[in-house]
């Protein structure tokens, strides 16, 4: 079972990152006073007098023999390889789960309510909930619904300012809300955006491909 997406998140930002840089560590050396940082961001902060002072405690240690000399924390080596490690297991769709349908590899996660959504889920929890952050799981390739969440960032509906766009309305040739869709379209003939840039993408293709023959 995959670790708990909060407790990653907590371990990350208050173990695994660099005080100094903000990211994950890059060869984690110790000081004496035992805070810890990346081999490279503290070589950034050695004076010209061979000392560095520390960003945290501002205690001032004499680093002559180099920064590659202090400790390496295998405390924090050995704990990003459990993270990676954990990163890498198999992560399925919460929703689906909980509906007691078949285990959907998820390919986002959730991070206001955190839960693990597969690409369908994805794009209706991303329509339903439009201030959740989604983030999407490492390794994963954008496919037609990650796609349509791009589309959906970038358009807005006319007829309700501020409201993301999610339907293709075939009837009048224009995107809209879900809104719209259920009141001013809803005698129309409507299909998701994710359907309809599937179904145009065939003759898309074939109008480039005339068009490079006849240049």
């Amino acid at each position: 079972m995959a670790m708990s997406g909060d407790i990653t998140d907590q371990i990350q930002n208050d173990l695994l990152n660099c005080k100094i840089c903000l990211s994950r560590f890059i060869q984690p050396k110790m000081l004496p006073c035992a805070h810890t940082y990346c081999q490279g961001c503290l070589e950034k902060m050695v004076r010209s007098d061979r000392k560095l002072q520390c960003p945290e405690c501002r205690e001032v240690f004499d680093v002559r023999g180099g920064v590659s000399k202090l400790k390496t924390n295998f405390h924090i080596n050995s704990l990003m390889d459990i993270i990676k490690s954990k990163e890498n297991e198999k992560v399925v769709c919460s929703w689906c789960a909980t509906a007691g349908r078949r285990e959907t590899p998820a390919v986002a996660r959730c991070k206001t309510c955190l839960k693990c959504l597969c690409p369908p889920c994805k794009l209706t929890h991303g329509t339903a909930n439009p201030r959740h952050v989604l983030e999407v799981l490492p390794g994963h390739i954008a496919g037609p619904c990650e796609v349509e969440t791009r589309m959906q960032k970038m358009i807005y509906c006319q007829s309700h300012p501020g409201t993301l766009v999610d339907h293709l309305c075939n009837t009048c040739n224009s995107v809209i809300c879900s809104s719209c869709s259920s009141h001013a379209h809803a005698k129309h003939s409507k299909v998701s955006l994710a359907k309809a840039g599937a179904t145009a993408r065939p003759t898309v293709m074939n109008l480039m491909e005339r068009l490079k023959t006849e240049t």
